[in-house]
């Protein structure tokens, strides 16, 4: 029995701290230094669990102890999951620190309590197992790799098929309830009826409290993927009367929208500007008939373009199937032969694929203004070069600024792109002031004609829809050569995630 349950809870500890990670994104994003704070507190409880425990399964090694540990575990894990929207939100609200320092700080309360628990199981079970001293390293060795393997488990089935097929609220209650019931089965005593009675009472009242702040939000949806937490939202748009209905994966902005129709049709114009100055690209390859997007979220783009080019082709890589589904459902996004769906990484599809575009665009986010850094390098520009051929266009949406210490990322991906392609025209979107993030368009091609042809310049100074100002190129700084080898565009991008929280504190 002991054995099992080091399984048990090892698997839960590495399913609460996935879980961690999607409890805070949509708050702090899924930063480099948000993982930190997760993986910092819950391995900080941990080791004052180890500690703890093994005091006092020295001073009390009795089952009915190690009950009440892991009944508690599942009392705090409850606790978390009561506050998972209510504590991560009251502290990016909060003039606490960086953003490192309020991911530890929203651990310690959300991770903590449970963690301490979930580690002092461990020295317990040994101190139950241990019959003979001639026996101990065996019976230690026994239950270490039986917790890893449990690890192991949490780790693919949390992240393989629990997270995406039922969602963090679920999982959470999941591994509430299945530490209270683990209790109970290792030992039934004159308490179960109130472990029942208090284990239930706050499971309910957990329920309640997420189905209050979700209502209270608006959303039409939070849904757990395999790759984020996703929020589908919708406000009202004060200029069209319409309403727009968005998705967000983070606090840092909005991934994309649409305008919808009082009957809840998608209506097929563009909300964002930087998503209109795709079409700057257009312009420049107005002959195209195939086109490769990365990034789909809600295909807003690529119907915008069939509904240019009604005999064009285009490819859309979006790694994501949920995401893909919510577009479907939310989004209007219904199956044409002209739209080729790939469900993969982008990477892995530039290395494969042999097909050849006109246009390739470049949309894909993963935190605030973090691309995805193995999209960023230079290895990943060259492919995308080999697929355009002489004639191709590369349009690539870029967010920060172009002056300041905000500009470190956006200096360091031209610089990037320009050690592939001799032909480059930087464009802001909408704010003119060097120093102020904004999207940044960046269009590139080996031919110097079509880069600096009349068209594009006709399109950037006609559409009274969207503000473009050129930048440039030898106004703007040298920036670090982004390879496969050395990308650090969380590091680049860090300032301005700490610039946006400290903003929507003030």
């Amino acid at each position: 029995m002991i054995f099992f349950i080091v399984f048990v809870t090892s698997a839960v500890t590495l399913a609460f701290e996935l879980a961690g990670a999607r409890m805070l994104a949509p708050y702090l994003g899924t930063s480099i230094e948000v993982w930190a704070g997760v993986i910092g507190t819950v391995l900080g409880g941990l080791s004052l669990g180890y500690w703890l425990g093994g005091k006092m399964a020295d001073r009390s090694p009795r089952r009915d102890y190690l009950a009440g540990i892991i009944f508690l575990s599942g009392i705090f894990v409850t606790i978390a999951w009561a506050l998972r929207d209510i504590i991560p939100s009251l502290f990016a609200h909060f003039p606490f620190g960086n953003l490192t320092f309020t991911s530890f700080a929203t651990g310690i309360i959300l991770f903590v309590p449970a963690s301490i628990l979930f580690g002092a199981i461990s020295p317990y079970a040994v101190k139950l197992s241990i019959n003979s001293l001639d026996a101990s390293g065996t019976t230690v060795g026994k239950l270490s790799a039986i917790g890893a393997i449990g690890s192991i488990f949490g780790t693919i089935a949390t992240s393989s098929w629990i997270m995406p097929h039922v969602g963090t609220s679920v999982l959470l209650c999941g591994i509430a309830v299945i530490l209270m019931i683990l209790s109970i089965v290792l030992i039934s005593d004159r308490m179960l009826g109130k472990r029942i009675v208090v284990g239930s009472a706050l499971l309910l009242a957990a329920y309640g409290m997420n189905a209050d702040v979700s209502k209270s939000m608006g959303l039409l949806e939070d849904i757990d993927t395999s790759y984020g937490r996703l929020w589908v939202r919708e406000t009202a748009d004060a200029k069209s009367g319409l309403a727009i209905r968005s998705v967000h994966i983070d606090p840092y902005g909005t991934q994309c929208a649409s305008f919808i129709n009082p009957d809840g049709t998608t209506r097929d114009e563009l909300v964002f500007g930087y998503t209109k100055a795709f079409d700057i690209a257009l312009a420049a390859r107005p002959d195209t008939d195939k086109l490769l997007m990365i990034g789909g979220c809600n295909y807003s783009y690529p119907r915008h373009v069939l509904s240019l080019l009604p005999y064009a082709h285009i490819d859309v890589v979006e790694i994501d199937p949920g995401m893909t589904a919510i577009a479907r459902e939310y989004f209007g996004l219904v199956d044409d032969d002209r739209v080729t769906i790939f469900h993969e990484d982008a990477r892995t599809y530039l290395n494969r694929s042999e097909d050849t575009y006109d246009i390739l665009f470049t949309d894909a986010f993963n935190s605030g203004a973090a691309i995805p850094y193995h999209l960023t390098t230079q290895e990943t520009v060259e492919r995308a070069a080999a697929l355009l051929g002489d004639r191709g266009v590369l349009v690539a949406n870029i967010i920060g600024a172009t002056q300041g210490p905000e500009a470190a990322f956006v200096q360091a991906e031209i610089t990037t792109i320009k050690s592939i392609f001799p032909a480059v025209r930087v464009f802001s979107v909408g704010s003119f002031l060097p120093s102020k993030t904004g999207n940044i368009i960046l269009i590139a091609s080996q031919s110097e004609d079509i880069i600096h042809s009349p068209s594009i310049d006709v399109f950037a100074i006609t559409r009274d829809d969207i503000r473009l100002r050129e930048i440039a190129l030898d106004t703007l700084p040298e920036g670090i050569l982004l390879t496969d080898d050395y990308a650090p565009v969380e590091s680049l991008t860090q300032s301005i995630r700490e610039s946006y929280l400290q903003r929507s504190r003030n």
